[in-house]
């Protein structure tokens, strides 16, 4: 019984009988990916070596949760920039529809593919820099080796997901959903072995 008005979301009426109903429920994708592992590789140059451990997911639809919120503009919620440019009058071009606070119902946020990203991804894991120093450097001291280094875990990820971490996986029957969880912590080593 909503009758749907300027700035509204658009949906596809999917059945065509006139109506946007759960009759026009569509599949929107998979949670589960096409493609998933890892790699790495090791390279020295004279005294310089360089060591990194990457992983990958390929063809996985994670269903944007904390976007959904943080883009609803229902209650007094912390909201996304991108309301900002949310429709506020006849003309107006935008991806974000009309703001609807205090609204009981709100077509605006129902789930759809306007919330469902792709979740691939590159990840660096980890990266080493090391260098050792010239034995003949060493040998008044009496040390045999001495090797200063600078590490990394989870220094960058690759995706195009708009999400914090699109490292989510699907639980049970539901789909892969990012209710806003934080990302993996980046953390920097630097060292020195003798």
């Amino acid at each position: 019984n909503y009758n749907f008005r300027g700035g509204d979301a658009m949906y596809e009426d999917v059945n065509h009988d006139g109506q946007i109903n759960a009759l026009d429920i569509m599949y929107l994708g998979s949670s589960l990916p096409k493609l998933t592992g890892g790699f790495g590789f090791s390279a020295n140059y004279k005294d310089l070596k360089l060591t990194a451990q990457f992983t990958y997911r390929v063809g996985v639809d994670i269903l944007n949760l904390a976007r959904l919120d943080a883009e609803a503009m229902t209650n007094n919620n912390n909201q996304s920039q991108a309301v900002n440019y949310r429709w506020r009058k006849e003309g107006d071009v935008t991806t974000i529809p009309r703001a609807m606070y205090g609204a009981e119902t709100n077509y605006n946020t129902l789930i759809s593919d306007r919330f469902v990203e792709d979740g691939s991804y590159l990840r660096c894991s980890y990266i080493q820099v090391s260098y050792a120093l010239k034995k003949d450097l060493l040998k008044p001291l009496g040390l045999n080796r001495i090797s200063l280094y600078l590490s990394a875990n989870n220094p960058f990820v690759l995706t195009k997901y708009t999400g914090v971490d699109p490292d989510i996986s699907a639980g049970g029957y539901s789909p892969a959903q990012d209710n806003g969880k934080l990302p993996r912590v980046r953390s920097y080593t630097l060292g020195a072995t003798v």
